[in-house]
């Protein structure tokens, strides 16, 4: 499930530039520390 979490946020931050809604969601709903997420996973 965690793994699942980090592809949908790079796909998010991958296919939407800064500043737009879905990235914004993404870096303030999901986990900040990218270190942390693969931790988890």
């Amino acid at each position: 499930i965690y793994v699942e979490f980090v592809f949908f946020r790079y796909g998010v931050a991958l296919y939407y530039p800064p500043g737009n809604f879905p990235n914004q969601y993404a870096y303030n709903v999901l986990p900040r520390s990218d270190l942390e997420d693969f931790r988890l996973a």
